[in-house]
C-alpha cells in the first residue's frame, strides 16, 4: 500500500473561501499556501482497514471531523479483513 496519497483515496475536499478565512483568522495558517496551491483542500478523516491482499474491507468516511471511526468500529470490522 506505499505510496498512496489523499487523491488515491478520495477523501479531499475543497475548502470554501469563507473557511479558508476563518481559519487564516483564528490560527494564522493560509490553507491554500500552506498546501501550495489555490484551490485550498483538505482531507476528511476517514479510517479504512485494509486487508494482507491490498483489499479494502471496511471504511468509515464522514465529512462532519467530528464523527471518526470508534474503536468499537474497527475491532467489528477487523475480522473481515484477517
Amino acid at each position: 500500500m506505499s505510496g498512496k496519497d489523499n487523491a488515491d483515496y478520495d477523501v479531499m475536499f475543497t475548502v470554501t473561501k469563507d473557511y479558508q478565512k476563518k481559519v487564516l483568522t483564528s490560527t494564522g495558517i493560509d490553507i491554500a499556501k500552506n498546501n501550495g496551491h489555490d484551490p485550498a483542500h483538505l482531507p476528511v478523516p476517514a479510517t479504512y482497514i485494509i486487508n494482507s491482499h491490498g483489499i479494502i474491507t471496511a471504511v468509515q468516511f464522514n465529512p462532519d471531523y467530528l464523527k471518526r471511526a470508534s474503536v468499537i468500529w474497527m475491532l467489528r470490522n477487523l475480522g473481515g479483513a484477517l
